[in-house]
C-alpha cells in the first residue's frame, strides 16, 4: 500500500509559533488566514489550513467535497455545522413551505367536505370531484414553490453565499421551468401507470388467473425496476435547474441523470437517510418537521454539489486543503 502524500505546505517565517498552540514551533503556514500552524495543527502535513480555519469552512465557507472525495459522515458534519450557524433562515423558509402547505390541504379537504353532493349540494358528483382536483393541483404548484425556496437557500448555506429574502424570493424565478419540468416527469409516471394498468387488465382478463400470477409478477418487475432507475436519475433534476440559471427543464433532467451515474446507490442511500430525518420530526407531534426537513434538505442537496462537483484532473485528494476537515 501506497503511502498518502502529504498536503502542499508553506513553510512558515523563521522562529515562529504556532497561533493556537504557543508553546510550539511553526511547522507551517495556514493557507486560509496565513497564521503559523504546528504539526499538530497541520494533522502531520495531511492539512493545509489551520482548525479554526476549518470550523470557519464547515459553518460558511466554501463546499469542500467533490465527486471523487466525500464521505457520508463528513456530509452529515457539514450539514450539521451549517445548519447550526443559519438554522434561523432555513426553518423560516421550510416552516413557511409546511405551513402553507398544511393551510392548502385543510382547506382543499374542508371544501371538498362541505360541497360533497351527499350534503344537498347542487354540484353534483363531477362538480365535486373538479373542485377536488383544483385543490390538488393547487398544493401541488404551492409544495413546488416552496422547494423552490428551501433548496435555493440550501444551496446558497452550502457554498457559503449570502442568504436573505431578496436571494430566496428571486428562486422563484425559475417557477415556470420546474412546472414544465414536474409536468414532463408526471408525464412519464402516467405512461408506466398506464403501461402496468393495460398489464393487470391482460392477466385479469384472462381465465387462467392463477396460473398468469407469475407472469403479472414478472411483468410489475419489469416496469417498476426501470421506474426505479429512472426516478433515482431524475432526483437531482430541480437542484440542477436551481443551481443552473441558464438550464432548461429539459437540460436539468439530462444533467440529473448524467449527475447520478455510476453513482445511484449512494443516491439511494442517502435518499432514504433524508426520508427517514424528515419524517423523525413527525414523532414529535409534528413540530420537529420544522428542523429535521431542513436537515434533510440540506443533506438533499450536499450529495447534489458532492456529485456535481469535479476534483481537477491530477490533483490529489490532499491537494485540496478542506478534504480532511
Amino acid at each position: 500500500m501506497t503511502e498518502e502524500p502529504k498536503a502542499t505546505l508553506s513553510a512558515p517565517p523563521a522562529g515562529a509559533r504556532c497561533a493556537i498552540h504557543p508553546a510550539l514551533d511553526a511547522q507551517a503556514t495556514c493557507q486560509g488566514c496565513g497564521n503559523p500552524m504546528c504539526a499538530s495543527c497541520a494533522e502531520q502535513g495531511a492539512v493545509a489550513i489551520c482548525p479554526a480555519c476549518r470550523q470557519r469552512t464547515f459553518e460558511t465557507g466554501p463546499f469542500p467535497y467533490t465527486r471523487e472525495h466525500w464521505s457520508l459522515d463528513g456530509l452529515l458534519s457539514l450539514c450539521l455545522s451549517r445548519f447550526k450557524a443559519h438554522y434561523r433562515v432555513l426553518m423560516l423558509v421550510c416552516g413557511v413551505g409546511i405551513l402553507a402547505t398544511w393551510v392548502i390541504a385543510a382547506a382543499g379537504i374542508l371544501i371538498t367536505f362541505r360541497l360533497d353532493p351527499s350534503h344537498g349540494t347542487h354540484l353534483g358528483k363531477h362538480g365535486a370531484l373538479f373542485l377536488q382536483g383544483f385543490a390538488n393541483v393547487v398544493q401541488t404548484l404551492c409544495q413546488l414553490g416552496c422547494e423552490l425556496l428551501a433548496i435555493g437557500v440550501s444551496l446558497d448555506v452550502l457554498e457559503g453565499r449570502p442568504t436573505g429574502v431578496d436571494a430566496a424570493l428571486a428562486r422563484l424565478r425559475r417557477f415556470p421551468a420546474a412546472v414544465l419540468q414536474l409536468a414532463v416527469i408526471y408525464a412519464g409516471v402516467a405512461a408506466l401507470a398506464g403501461l402496468l394498468y393495460v398489464l393487470v387488465r391482460v392477466v385479469v382478463s384472462s381465465r387462467a388467473t392463477a396460473a398468469s400470477l407469475p407472469l403479472l409478477v414478472l411483468g410489475a418487475a419489469i416496469v417498476a425496476v426501470p421506474a426505479i432507475y429512472a426516478g433515482l436519475g431524475i432526483m437531482f433534476a430541480l437542484p440542477e435547474l436551481m443551481h443552473e440559471p441558464a438550464s432548461s427543464p429539459l437540460s436539468a433532467l439530462q444533467r440529473s441523470f448524467q449527475i447520478a451515474s455510476g453513482k445511484r446507490w449512494a443516491v439511494f442511500g442517502i435518499a432514504l437517510l433524508c426520508g427517514l430525518i424528515g419524517c423523525s420530526g413527525l414523532l414529535f407531534c409534528c413540530v420537529g418537521v420544522f428542523a429535521t426537513l431542513p436537515l434533510a434538505t440540506l443533506l438533499y442537496c450536499a450529495l447534489f454539489l458532492t456529485l456535481k462537483n469535479h476534483t481537477p484532473r491530477g490533483q490529489s485528494e490532499s491537494a485540496n486543503p478542506y478534504w480532511h476537515v
